[in-house]
Protein backbone atom coordinates (compact mmCIF):
# COMPACT_ATOMS: atom_id res chain seq x y z
CA UNK A 1 0.00 0.00 0.00
CA UNK A 2 1.26 3.46 -0.95
CA UNK A 3 -0.25 6.45 0.86
CA UNK A 4 0.37 9.82 -0.78
CA UNK A 5 -0.75 13.24 0.41
CA UNK A 6 -0.93 14.77 -3.08
CA UNK A 7 -3.75 14.66 -5.66
CA UNK A 8 -1.70 12.33 -7.87
CA UNK A 9 1.62 10.51 -7.67
CA UNK A 10 4.88 12.43 -8.22
CA UNK A 11 2.83 15.63 -8.36
CA UNK A 12 5.89 17.85 -7.83
CA UNK A 13 7.67 16.45 -10.89
CA UNK A 14 5.09 14.99 -13.24
CA UNK A 15 1.93 16.18 -14.93
CA UNK A 16 -1.35 14.28 -14.60
CA UNK A 17 -0.83 12.17 -17.77
CA UNK A 18 2.63 10.83 -16.81
CA UNK A 19 1.49 10.39 -13.22
CA UNK A 20 -1.45 8.26 -14.32
CA UNK A 21 0.97 6.03 -16.24
CA UNK A 22 3.04 5.58 -13.06
CA UNK A 23 -0.14 4.91 -11.11
CA UNK A 24 -1.23 2.27 -13.63
CA UNK A 25 2.16 0.51 -13.61
CA UNK A 26 2.21 0.30 -9.82
CA UNK A 27 -1.35 -1.02 -9.63
CA UNK A 28 -0.47 -3.71 -12.20
CA UNK A 29 2.40 -4.67 -9.90
CA UNK A 30 -0.09 -5.16 -7.05
CA UNK A 31 0.39 -1.84 -5.20
CA UNK A 32 -2.73 -0.35 -3.58
CA UNK A 33 -2.58 3.47 -3.84
CA UNK A 34 -4.36 5.92 -1.52
CA UNK A 35 -4.21 9.58 -2.59
CA UNK A 36 -4.95 12.86 -0.75
CA UNK A 37 -4.21 11.17 2.56
CA UNK A 38 -1.66 11.10 5.37
CA UNK A 39 -0.96 8.39 7.90
CA UNK A 40 0.33 7.84 11.41
CA UNK A 41 2.00 4.79 12.94
CA UNK A 42 -0.14 4.06 15.99
CA UNK A 43 1.66 1.14 17.59
CA UNK A 44 4.84 -0.89 17.59
CA UNK A 45 2.87 -3.64 15.82
CA UNK A 46 3.16 -1.66 12.59
CA UNK A 47 -0.45 -0.58 12.33
CA UNK A 48 -1.00 2.54 10.22
CA UNK A 49 -3.93 4.88 10.85
CA UNK A 50 -5.23 7.25 8.19
CA UNK A 51 -5.44 10.82 9.48
CA UNK A 52 -8.82 11.48 7.87
CA UNK A 53 -10.48 8.62 9.74
CA UNK A 54 -9.67 7.32 13.21
CA UNK A 55 -11.49 4.09 12.36
CA UNK A 56 -9.44 3.28 9.25
CA UNK A 57 -6.27 1.33 9.98
CA UNK A 58 -3.93 -0.76 7.85
CA UNK A 59 -1.81 -3.68 9.02
CA UNK A 60 1.73 -3.67 7.66
CA UNK A 61 4.71 -6.02 7.64
CA UNK A 62 6.98 -3.01 7.32
CA UNK A 63 6.42 0.76 7.32
CA UNK A 64 8.62 3.09 5.29
CA UNK A 65 7.98 6.75 6.03
CA UNK A 66 8.90 9.54 3.62
CA UNK A 67 8.95 12.97 5.20
CA UNK A 68 10.01 15.18 2.29
CA UNK A 69 12.71 17.81 2.48
CA UNK A 70 12.84 20.78 4.84
CA UNK A 71 15.72 23.21 5.43
CA UNK A 72 17.91 22.94 8.53
CA UNK A 73 19.21 26.51 8.60
CA UNK A 74 19.37 27.66 12.22
CA UNK A 75 23.16 28.18 11.98
CA UNK A 76 22.99 30.36 8.84
CA UNK A 77 22.88 34.10 8.30
CA UNK A 78 19.24 34.97 7.58
CA UNK A 79 20.30 37.23 4.70
CA UNK A 80 21.35 34.11 2.78
CA UNK A 81 17.87 32.58 2.87
CA UNK A 82 14.70 33.05 0.86
CA UNK A 83 11.24 33.32 2.38
CA UNK A 84 10.92 29.51 2.62
CA UNK A 85 14.30 29.06 4.30
CA UNK A 86 16.31 27.78 1.34
CA UNK A 87 19.74 29.21 0.52
CA UNK A 88 19.68 31.92 -2.14
CA UNK A 89 22.43 31.70 -4.76
CA UNK A 90 23.21 33.57 -7.95
CA UNK A 91 23.64 31.97 -11.37
CA UNK A 92 27.19 30.87 -10.45
CA UNK A 93 26.23 29.09 -7.18
CA UNK A 94 27.52 32.00 -5.06
CA UNK A 95 25.47 32.51 -1.89
CA UNK A 96 23.65 35.85 -2.02
CA UNK A 97 24.28 38.20 0.90
CA UNK A 98 26.89 40.75 1.95
CA UNK A 99 28.33 38.49 4.65
CA UNK A 100 28.93 35.73 2.09
CA UNK A 101 31.09 38.11 0.01
CA UNK A 102 31.72 35.65 -2.79
CA UNK A 103 33.28 33.19 -0.33
CA UNK A 104 30.42 30.75 0.15
CA UNK A 105 28.88 28.50 -2.49
CA UNK A 106 25.89 26.17 -2.35
CA UNK A 107 24.38 23.53 -4.62
CA UNK A 108 21.98 20.64 -4.34
CA UNK A 109 18.87 20.24 -2.20
CA UNK A 110 19.79 23.13 0.12
CA UNK A 111 19.12 25.74 -2.57
CA UNK A 112 16.68 26.15 -5.44
CA UNK A 113 18.87 27.08 -8.41
CA UNK A 114 18.73 23.64 -10.04
CA UNK A 115 15.71 21.37 -10.41
CA UNK A 116 15.69 18.45 -7.99
CA UNK A 117 17.27 16.09 -10.50
CA UNK A 118 20.49 14.09 -10.30
CA UNK A 119 21.19 14.54 -14.01
CA UNK A 120 21.06 18.35 -13.65
CA UNK A 121 23.46 18.26 -10.70
CA UNK A 122 25.92 15.98 -12.50
CA UNK A 123 25.72 18.17 -15.61
CA UNK A 124 26.73 21.22 -13.55
CA UNK A 125 29.36 19.54 -11.36
CA UNK A 126 32.29 20.77 -13.47
CA UNK A 127 30.93 24.34 -13.41
CA UNK A 128 30.62 24.24 -9.63
CA UNK A 129 34.13 22.80 -9.21
CA UNK A 130 35.66 25.38 -11.58
CA UNK A 131 33.98 28.25 -9.73
CA UNK A 132 35.30 27.01 -6.39
CA UNK A 133 38.80 26.83 -7.86
CA UNK A 134 38.59 30.36 -9.28
CA UNK A 135 37.21 31.72 -6.01
CA UNK A 136 40.01 30.16 -3.98
CA UNK A 137 42.65 31.64 -6.29
CA UNK A 138 40.94 35.03 -6.32
CA UNK A 139 40.72 35.33 -2.55
CA UNK A 140 44.27 34.09 -2.09
CA UNK A 141 45.54 36.93 -4.31
CA UNK A 142 43.36 39.43 -2.43
CA UNK A 143 44.66 38.45 1.01
CA UNK A 144 47.36 41.10 1.23
CA UNK A 145 44.96 43.80 0.07
CA UNK A 146 42.46 42.75 2.70
CA UNK A 147 45.11 43.00 5.41
CA UNK A 148 46.13 46.50 4.31
CA UNK A 149 42.52 47.67 4.28
CA UNK A 150 41.85 45.90 7.59
CA UNK A 151 38.58 44.55 6.24
CA UNK A 152 36.98 42.16 3.85
CA UNK A 153 37.03 42.72 0.12
CA UNK A 154 33.64 41.93 -1.33
CA UNK A 155 33.85 39.79 -4.45
CA UNK A 156 31.22 39.14 -7.06
CA UNK A 157 30.68 36.48 -9.68
CA UNK A 158 31.65 38.94 -12.41
CA UNK A 159 34.89 40.02 -10.73
CA UNK A 160 35.95 36.40 -10.34
CA UNK A 161 34.79 35.54 -13.90
CA UNK A 162 32.73 32.61 -12.73
CA UNK A 163 30.75 30.40 -15.07
CA UNK A 164 26.96 30.36 -14.94
CA UNK A 165 24.91 27.22 -14.47
CA UNK A 166 23.43 25.43 -17.45
CA UNK A 167 20.25 23.37 -17.57
CA UNK A 168 19.61 20.24 -19.56
CA UNK A 169 16.18 19.75 -21.14
CA UNK A 170 13.70 19.00 -18.36
CA UNK A 171 13.34 15.22 -18.15
CA UNK A 172 11.97 13.19 -15.25
CA UNK A 173 12.12 9.39 -15.27
CA UNK A 174 10.22 7.39 -12.65
CA UNK A 175 11.14 3.73 -12.18
CA UNK A 176 8.13 1.48 -11.47
CA UNK A 177 9.95 -1.89 -11.50
CA UNK A 178 13.22 -3.44 -12.63
CA UNK A 179 11.97 -3.42 -16.21
CA UNK A 180 9.40 -0.60 -16.41
CA UNK A 181 9.16 3.12 -15.88
CA UNK A 182 7.70 6.38 -17.15
CA UNK A 183 9.50 9.39 -18.60
CA UNK A 184 8.21 12.94 -18.93
CA UNK A 185 10.09 15.16 -21.38
CA UNK A 186 9.83 18.97 -21.41
CA UNK A 187 6.72 18.85 -19.25
CA UNK A 188 4.47 17.56 -22.02
CA UNK A 189 5.64 14.25 -23.52
CA UNK A 190 5.02 11.10 -21.47
CA UNK A 191 6.48 7.79 -22.59
CA UNK A 192 7.46 4.32 -21.41
CA UNK A 193 10.08 3.92 -24.16
CA UNK A 194 13.89 4.14 -24.12
CA UNK A 195 14.55 6.53 -21.21
CA UNK A 196 13.05 4.30 -18.48
CA UNK A 197 15.07 1.37 -19.85
CA UNK A 198 18.27 3.43 -19.85
CA UNK A 199 17.67 4.60 -16.29
CA UNK A 200 16.98 1.08 -15.05
CA UNK A 201 20.22 -0.10 -16.65
CA UNK A 202 22.50 2.75 -15.59
CA UNK A 203 20.70 5.11 -13.14
CA UNK A 204 22.12 7.76 -15.52
CA UNK A 205 25.31 7.79 -13.42
CA UNK A 206 27.75 6.67 -16.07
CA UNK A 207 30.99 8.20 -14.78
CA UNK A 208 30.95 6.78 -11.23
CA UNK A 209 30.04 3.37 -12.64
CA UNK A 210 32.90 3.62 -15.11
CA UNK A 211 35.40 4.50 -12.40
CA UNK A 212 34.50 1.74 -9.97
CA UNK A 213 33.23 -0.82 -12.49
CA UNK A 214 29.76 -1.43 -11.07
CA UNK A 215 27.61 -3.96 -12.90
CA UNK A 216 23.89 -3.45 -13.44
CA UNK A 217 21.24 -6.17 -13.22
CA UNK A 218 21.93 -7.14 -16.83
CA UNK A 219 25.58 -7.87 -16.07
CA UNK A 220 26.98 -4.96 -18.07
CA UNK A 221 30.05 -3.13 -16.76
CA UNK A 222 30.34 0.46 -17.98
CA UNK A 223 33.90 1.56 -18.69
CA UNK A 224 35.22 4.58 -20.59
CA UNK A 225 34.30 4.30 -24.25
CA UNK A 226 32.75 0.82 -24.14
CA UNK A 227 30.35 -1.57 -22.50
CA UNK A 228 31.74 -4.98 -21.49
Amino acid sequence: TLIHSGPYLCNRELGPKASQMVHSDLEKAGVKIILNERANIVSEKKIVQLQSSERTTLDADEVVMTVGVSPANSFMDRSWLDEKGWIQVDDSFCVVGISAAGRIFAAGDCCTLLPNSGSQVLHNAHIFARNLYLALNYHSKQQQQQQRENGRTNASSSSMKLWKYHLLPEIYVMTTSFDTGVAQVMGCIATRWILPFVKNCTMFIFRPRQVIGIKNQYGWVFRPGKVT
